[in-house]
């Protein structure tokens, strides 16, 4: 079995509303170059429609890197919402999986359904994506907010942390804006709703 269809065998089981969307997408042969860094973990150049190219992860260790990114958010609580901008490889989202609680929520969303599709053909993700703890988003106009509106006594307490992947967000960084806005109004309206104020949570 490929990565591709065992990473698909995991992602319809939380996720079937994504297959379609991830069969039907289509990656242009000059989208999309693969490389393997010095610790011999793939990484990828993808070319934006505007024909500007992105290196995705680090050329010496993603992995490593992701961790570094880690340290640099610091202690997480207990319990709470992380949403994740951008996937890119799965690097960050395998990484802060390790570190997380029990009472903790990966949300991931991935405005490039092209980058998403790419990650499940050279890596296998299945763990990642078998967890109940992981939410996947996908798509540049999504506006899937069931994991906010599920864990928003999370949002109430402040236990809420939007950690961005840069270079996977610099392939479509309006779509993220937009996102982000969503959020905000989402949130907005729950607070809204209970008659309270809430401080933002937190950004890295």
């Amino acid at each position: 079995m490929s990565f591709y269809e065992k990473n698909m065998e995991a992602l319809k089981k939380h996720h079937p509303e994504l297959v379609e969307m991830l069969e039907s997408t289509v990656i242009g042969e000059d989208r999309v170059n693969l490389f393997y860094a010095g610790s011999g973990e793939p990484r990828i150049l993808f070319k934006k429609d505007d024909g500007e190219e992105v290196f995705i992860h680090s050329a010496d260790d993603p992995v490593k890197c992701a961790n570094q990114a880690i340290e640099l958010i610091g202690r997480l609580e207990k319990e709470g919402v992380i949403v994740l901008f951008g996937f890119g490889l799965g690097y960050l989202a395998e990484e802060l999986l390790k570190v997380i609680k029990d009472g903790h929520i990966i949300m991931v969303y991935e405005a490039t359904p092209a980058l998403f599709k790419t990650a499940l053909k050279v890596r296998d993700l299945s763990d990642l994506l078998d967890n109940e703890k992981v939410k996947i988003v996908l798509g540049e106009d999504a506006d899937n907010f069931y994991v906010i509106h599920s864990n928003y006594h999370h949002i109430v307490n402040g236990r809420f942390l939007v950690v961005k992947h840069h270079q996977s967000v610099k392939l479509n960084e309006k779509a993220y804006d937009r996102f982000y806005k969503r959020l905000l109004e989402e949130k907005r309206a729950g607070d809204t709703g209970v008659g309270t104020a809430i401080a933002l949570g937190k950004d890295f």
